[in-house]
């Protein structure tokens, strides 16, 4: 067919594919829109959690300090200093932890943060049993 007709019938098979393509790809995208609210969603929780865990660190953080503080308080020849702000510490201290974590310079690792402070205050604790430096108060 040549006439009128085959044309028509042309543009309706045309536009109709078009149609069919145009409600295949809104699906996909109803799909996708699904998938991405998932993701933001996990995201939102973790990026929640993981400011929950840096309040919880800097929190165990300040009471080691506290506790150390005390415990070297009647030492009259140390000069004790109060804790560090963390800016005062982030750009060296960060490129040090972050290269102990093999992490971008940006961004060193809260977990790797917290165990160095424990272990850190724990030195001290058992430096003061060790030594007889001081007399040792925790738990009486």
């Amino acid at each position: 067919m040549s006439g009128p007709g085959s044309a028509a019938a042309r543009y309706k098979e045309i536009t109709g594919r078009v149609a069919e393509l145009v409600a295949r790809q809104r699906e996909q995208d109803r799909e996708r829109a699904v998938v991405l609210e998932r993701v933001a969603l996990r995201a939102w929780q973790e990026l929640a959690e993981a400011g929950e865990r840096e309040h919880m660190v800097r929190v165990i953080a300040e009471a080691q300090w506290e506790a150390a503080v005390e415990a070297l308080w009647e030492e009259r020849w140390m000069s004790i200093q109060p804790l560090p702000a963390q800016e005062d510490l982030a750009p060296q201290r960060a490129a040090d932890v972050a290269a102990l974590d093999g992490l971008p310079i940006s961004r060193p690792d809260l977990n790797h943060l917290d165990r160095e402070v424990e272990r850190t205050y724990q030195a001290l604790e058992d430096a003061l049993r060790k030594r007889g430096f001081l007399r040792y108060r925790r738990g009486s």
